[in-house]
């Protein structure tokens, strides 16, 4: 109490003697200043205390209107908050100790002490009031808190459970905490994991610090579920040592932190390589493969951007859409060329995907990739070897019919024309009947190199089978033009070839041979309008010109019957 302030008395006293005796002991205090205020009925006490606050009444028990401790639970009634000092005769002191366990907070016997006594005994009277109250509040705080703990908290009494909160009830699938009256901890909590919150209620406090044991429970509807326990001793109540046991479900987090190991042990002995950003892209984590397959380790990368994988091979417009995926879709999966540690350029399927939390904001980027090169390289392989001779690396067949019809689109184009040179070779069988098939092998390699030499780059030479080859070349449309070109492509064949072929170790001997070629000359678009017609009616010049003597042209236009024949080929 602030001994500067006026301390507000409330007195309530029919006796005016008595009245005016303790209004004068309290002012008669030099050091404390005090305003009373008299009434001599219960009804007028409650009416000023409705219009008016005091800091303590003191309150007489026998009363017009009023009598013993039914006086004491009206007043208290109207004041609720407000300190009570009973005020009793000579022969009522047990009144008075009844008085105080219905709630009031001290008593005076009338004629016994004097001013000091009486105002000790209000100062008294207001600060176990506040006490009283902090300690209400207190309790009442603690007890919603329990109420409304996420955690099953209970109450025991020897581990014997005197209360259980909605959420211990709930856990151990019960109704009421009534359903646990007469159970103990041991009837749901493992004896091992009893055993142990019994160790730790026994600890005094401070000599340990209490902590969380795991344990295996059982509820009341046959469930059962690993738990996290603690028992923490509270203070002593008539000789008990109540204990508070707090049970916490942790099923979910075990789940949760299994499954994160198991995450972890992928993320960590995968095959493939995986990098995790954050919302700016800068890189957190990569596992060992990231590494293998990059040849960067973690501190190289760690904090870095994904762009120092780059090779430079994709534009800026490739890159936008993959961020437009990943924003629009979530997700986005390709092929990517990236450059390893070592400088070397390699090419990675990927798949990015964007992880967002409970709110939809993006947090992580997470990137999962395979090294592709070998699988690619392969593939092209497989293509290559579809469309290429084995024997000389020319386009086959199969090539050639593609690159005719892309020729004669190109043409059209570009109104230009084309020469197909439908070439067979002259004197090629007794080469390789009398020196056997790796002379012929080496011969037909030979051929190849000079009919590619004798073309334009952009020009095509093909290898049919055998000892044909075909050549298709971008002309003006002139046949003068075309009969240059096949009149370069027979004088390069008519060159002898040196052949080196090996005896033994470090040994050889050059065989020279001497071949020809004949060859039949269609064009596009005078002689037929699509690659079948041309190609057809350039083996019917072929065989005109190896009829003529070989060694020369012949083109389609020459022929006897061009017009049947073109026909025909149509």
């Amino acid at each position: 109490m602030n001994t500067s302030s006026i301390v507000k008395v409330l007195i309530v006293e029919d006796n005016p003697g008595d009245a005016r005796l303790v209004k004068a002991m309290l002012l008669e205090s030099l050091s404390e200043r005090f305003e009373c205020h008299i009434v001599d009925h219960l009804a007028t006490a409650k009416e000023t205390c409705a219009q008016d606050n005091f800091d303590t009444i003191l309150l007489d028990l026998s009363l017009p209107d009023s009598f013993g401790l039914e006086t004491i639970h009206s007043m208290r009634l109207a004041a609720p908050t407000t300190p009570i000092v009973v005020l009793t005769g000579l022969d009522d002191e047990d009144l008075g100790l009844q008085a105080i366990e219905a709630g009031c907070q001290d008593f005076v016997v009338k004629g016994r002490g004097d001013g000091d006594l009486l105002r000790r005994v209000i100062r008294y009277a207001i600060h176990r009031k506040k006490t009283e109250d902090a300690l209400r509040n207190s309790e009442d705080r603690y007890r919603s808190l329990i109420e409304v703990s996420p955690d099953g908290v209970f109450i025991c009494h020897d581990f014997d459970i005197q209360f259980a909160n909605p959420m211990a009830v709930s856990m151990l699938g019960g109704q009421t905490s009534a359903d646990f009256e007469k159970k103990g901890l041991s009837d749901f909590i493992d004896s091992n994991g009893v055993l142990h919150l019994k160790q730790m209620a026994a600890l005094k406090p401070g000599v340990l610090r209490p902590h969380f044991i795991e344990c295996q429970v059982t509820g009341l509807d046959g469930r059962s579920f690993s738990a996290e326990a603690i028992a923490v001793p509270m203070r002593e109540d008539q000789g008990h040592s109540p204990i508070q046991v707090i049970l916490r479900d942790i099923t979910e987090r075990l789940e949760a932190e299994r499954e994160h190991r198991l995450a972890a042990a992928v993320f960590m002995t995968s095959s493939e390589g995986m990098m995790v950003t954050d919302a700016n892209q800068n890189i957190i984590q990569v596992n060992p493969a990231f590494t293998k397959v990059t040849g960067y380790t973690p501190e190289d990368v760690l904090g870095g951007k994904p762009k120092l994988l780059s090779s430079g091979q994709h534009d800026i417009n490739f890159y936008n859409s993959l961020w437009e995926d990943l924003q629009d879709h979530g997700h986005w999966q390709g092929e990517i060329w990236n450059r390893r540690k070592n400088g070397e350029v390699y090419v990675q399927r990927v798949s990015i995907s964007s992880v967002r939390d409970k709110n939809n904001d993006i947090v992580n980027y997470f990137a999962v990739f395979s090294d592709i090169t070998l699988e690619k390289r392969l593939a092209e392989e497989v293509k290559y070897r579809a469309t290429h001779d084995a024997l000389t690396g020319l386009p086959n067949r199969t090539l050639l019919t593609d690159r005719l019809r892309v020729a004669i689109a190109q043409a059209e184009k570009d109104q230009k024309g084309l020469a197909i040179l439908f070439i067979d070779l002259d004197g090629f069988k007794p080469v390789n009947d009398t020196h056997g098939h790796f002379v012929g092998d080496l011969l037909l390699q030979g051929v190849s190199k000079r009919l590619v030499n004798g073309v334009r780059e952009d020009d095509t030479i093909a290898r049919l089978g055998g000892d044909e080859f075909v050549a298709i070349a971008y002309t003006d449309g002139s046949r003068q033009e075309a009969e240059r070109i096949g009149e370069r492509l027979l004088s390069s064949l008519k060159q002898p070839f040196s052949l080196g072929i090996p005896e033994g170790e470090r040994r050889s001997h050059v065989l020279e041979a001497c071949i020809g070629a004949s060859i039949g000359v269609a064009r596009f678009p005078q002689d037929a309008p699509d690659s079948t017609g041309l190609l057809d009616l350039a083996d019917h010049a072929m065989y005109a010109a190896k009829e003529a003597g070989k060694g020369v042209l012949r083109f389609v236009e020459d022929l006897p019957q061009k017009s049947e024949a073109s026909s025909a080929s149509l």
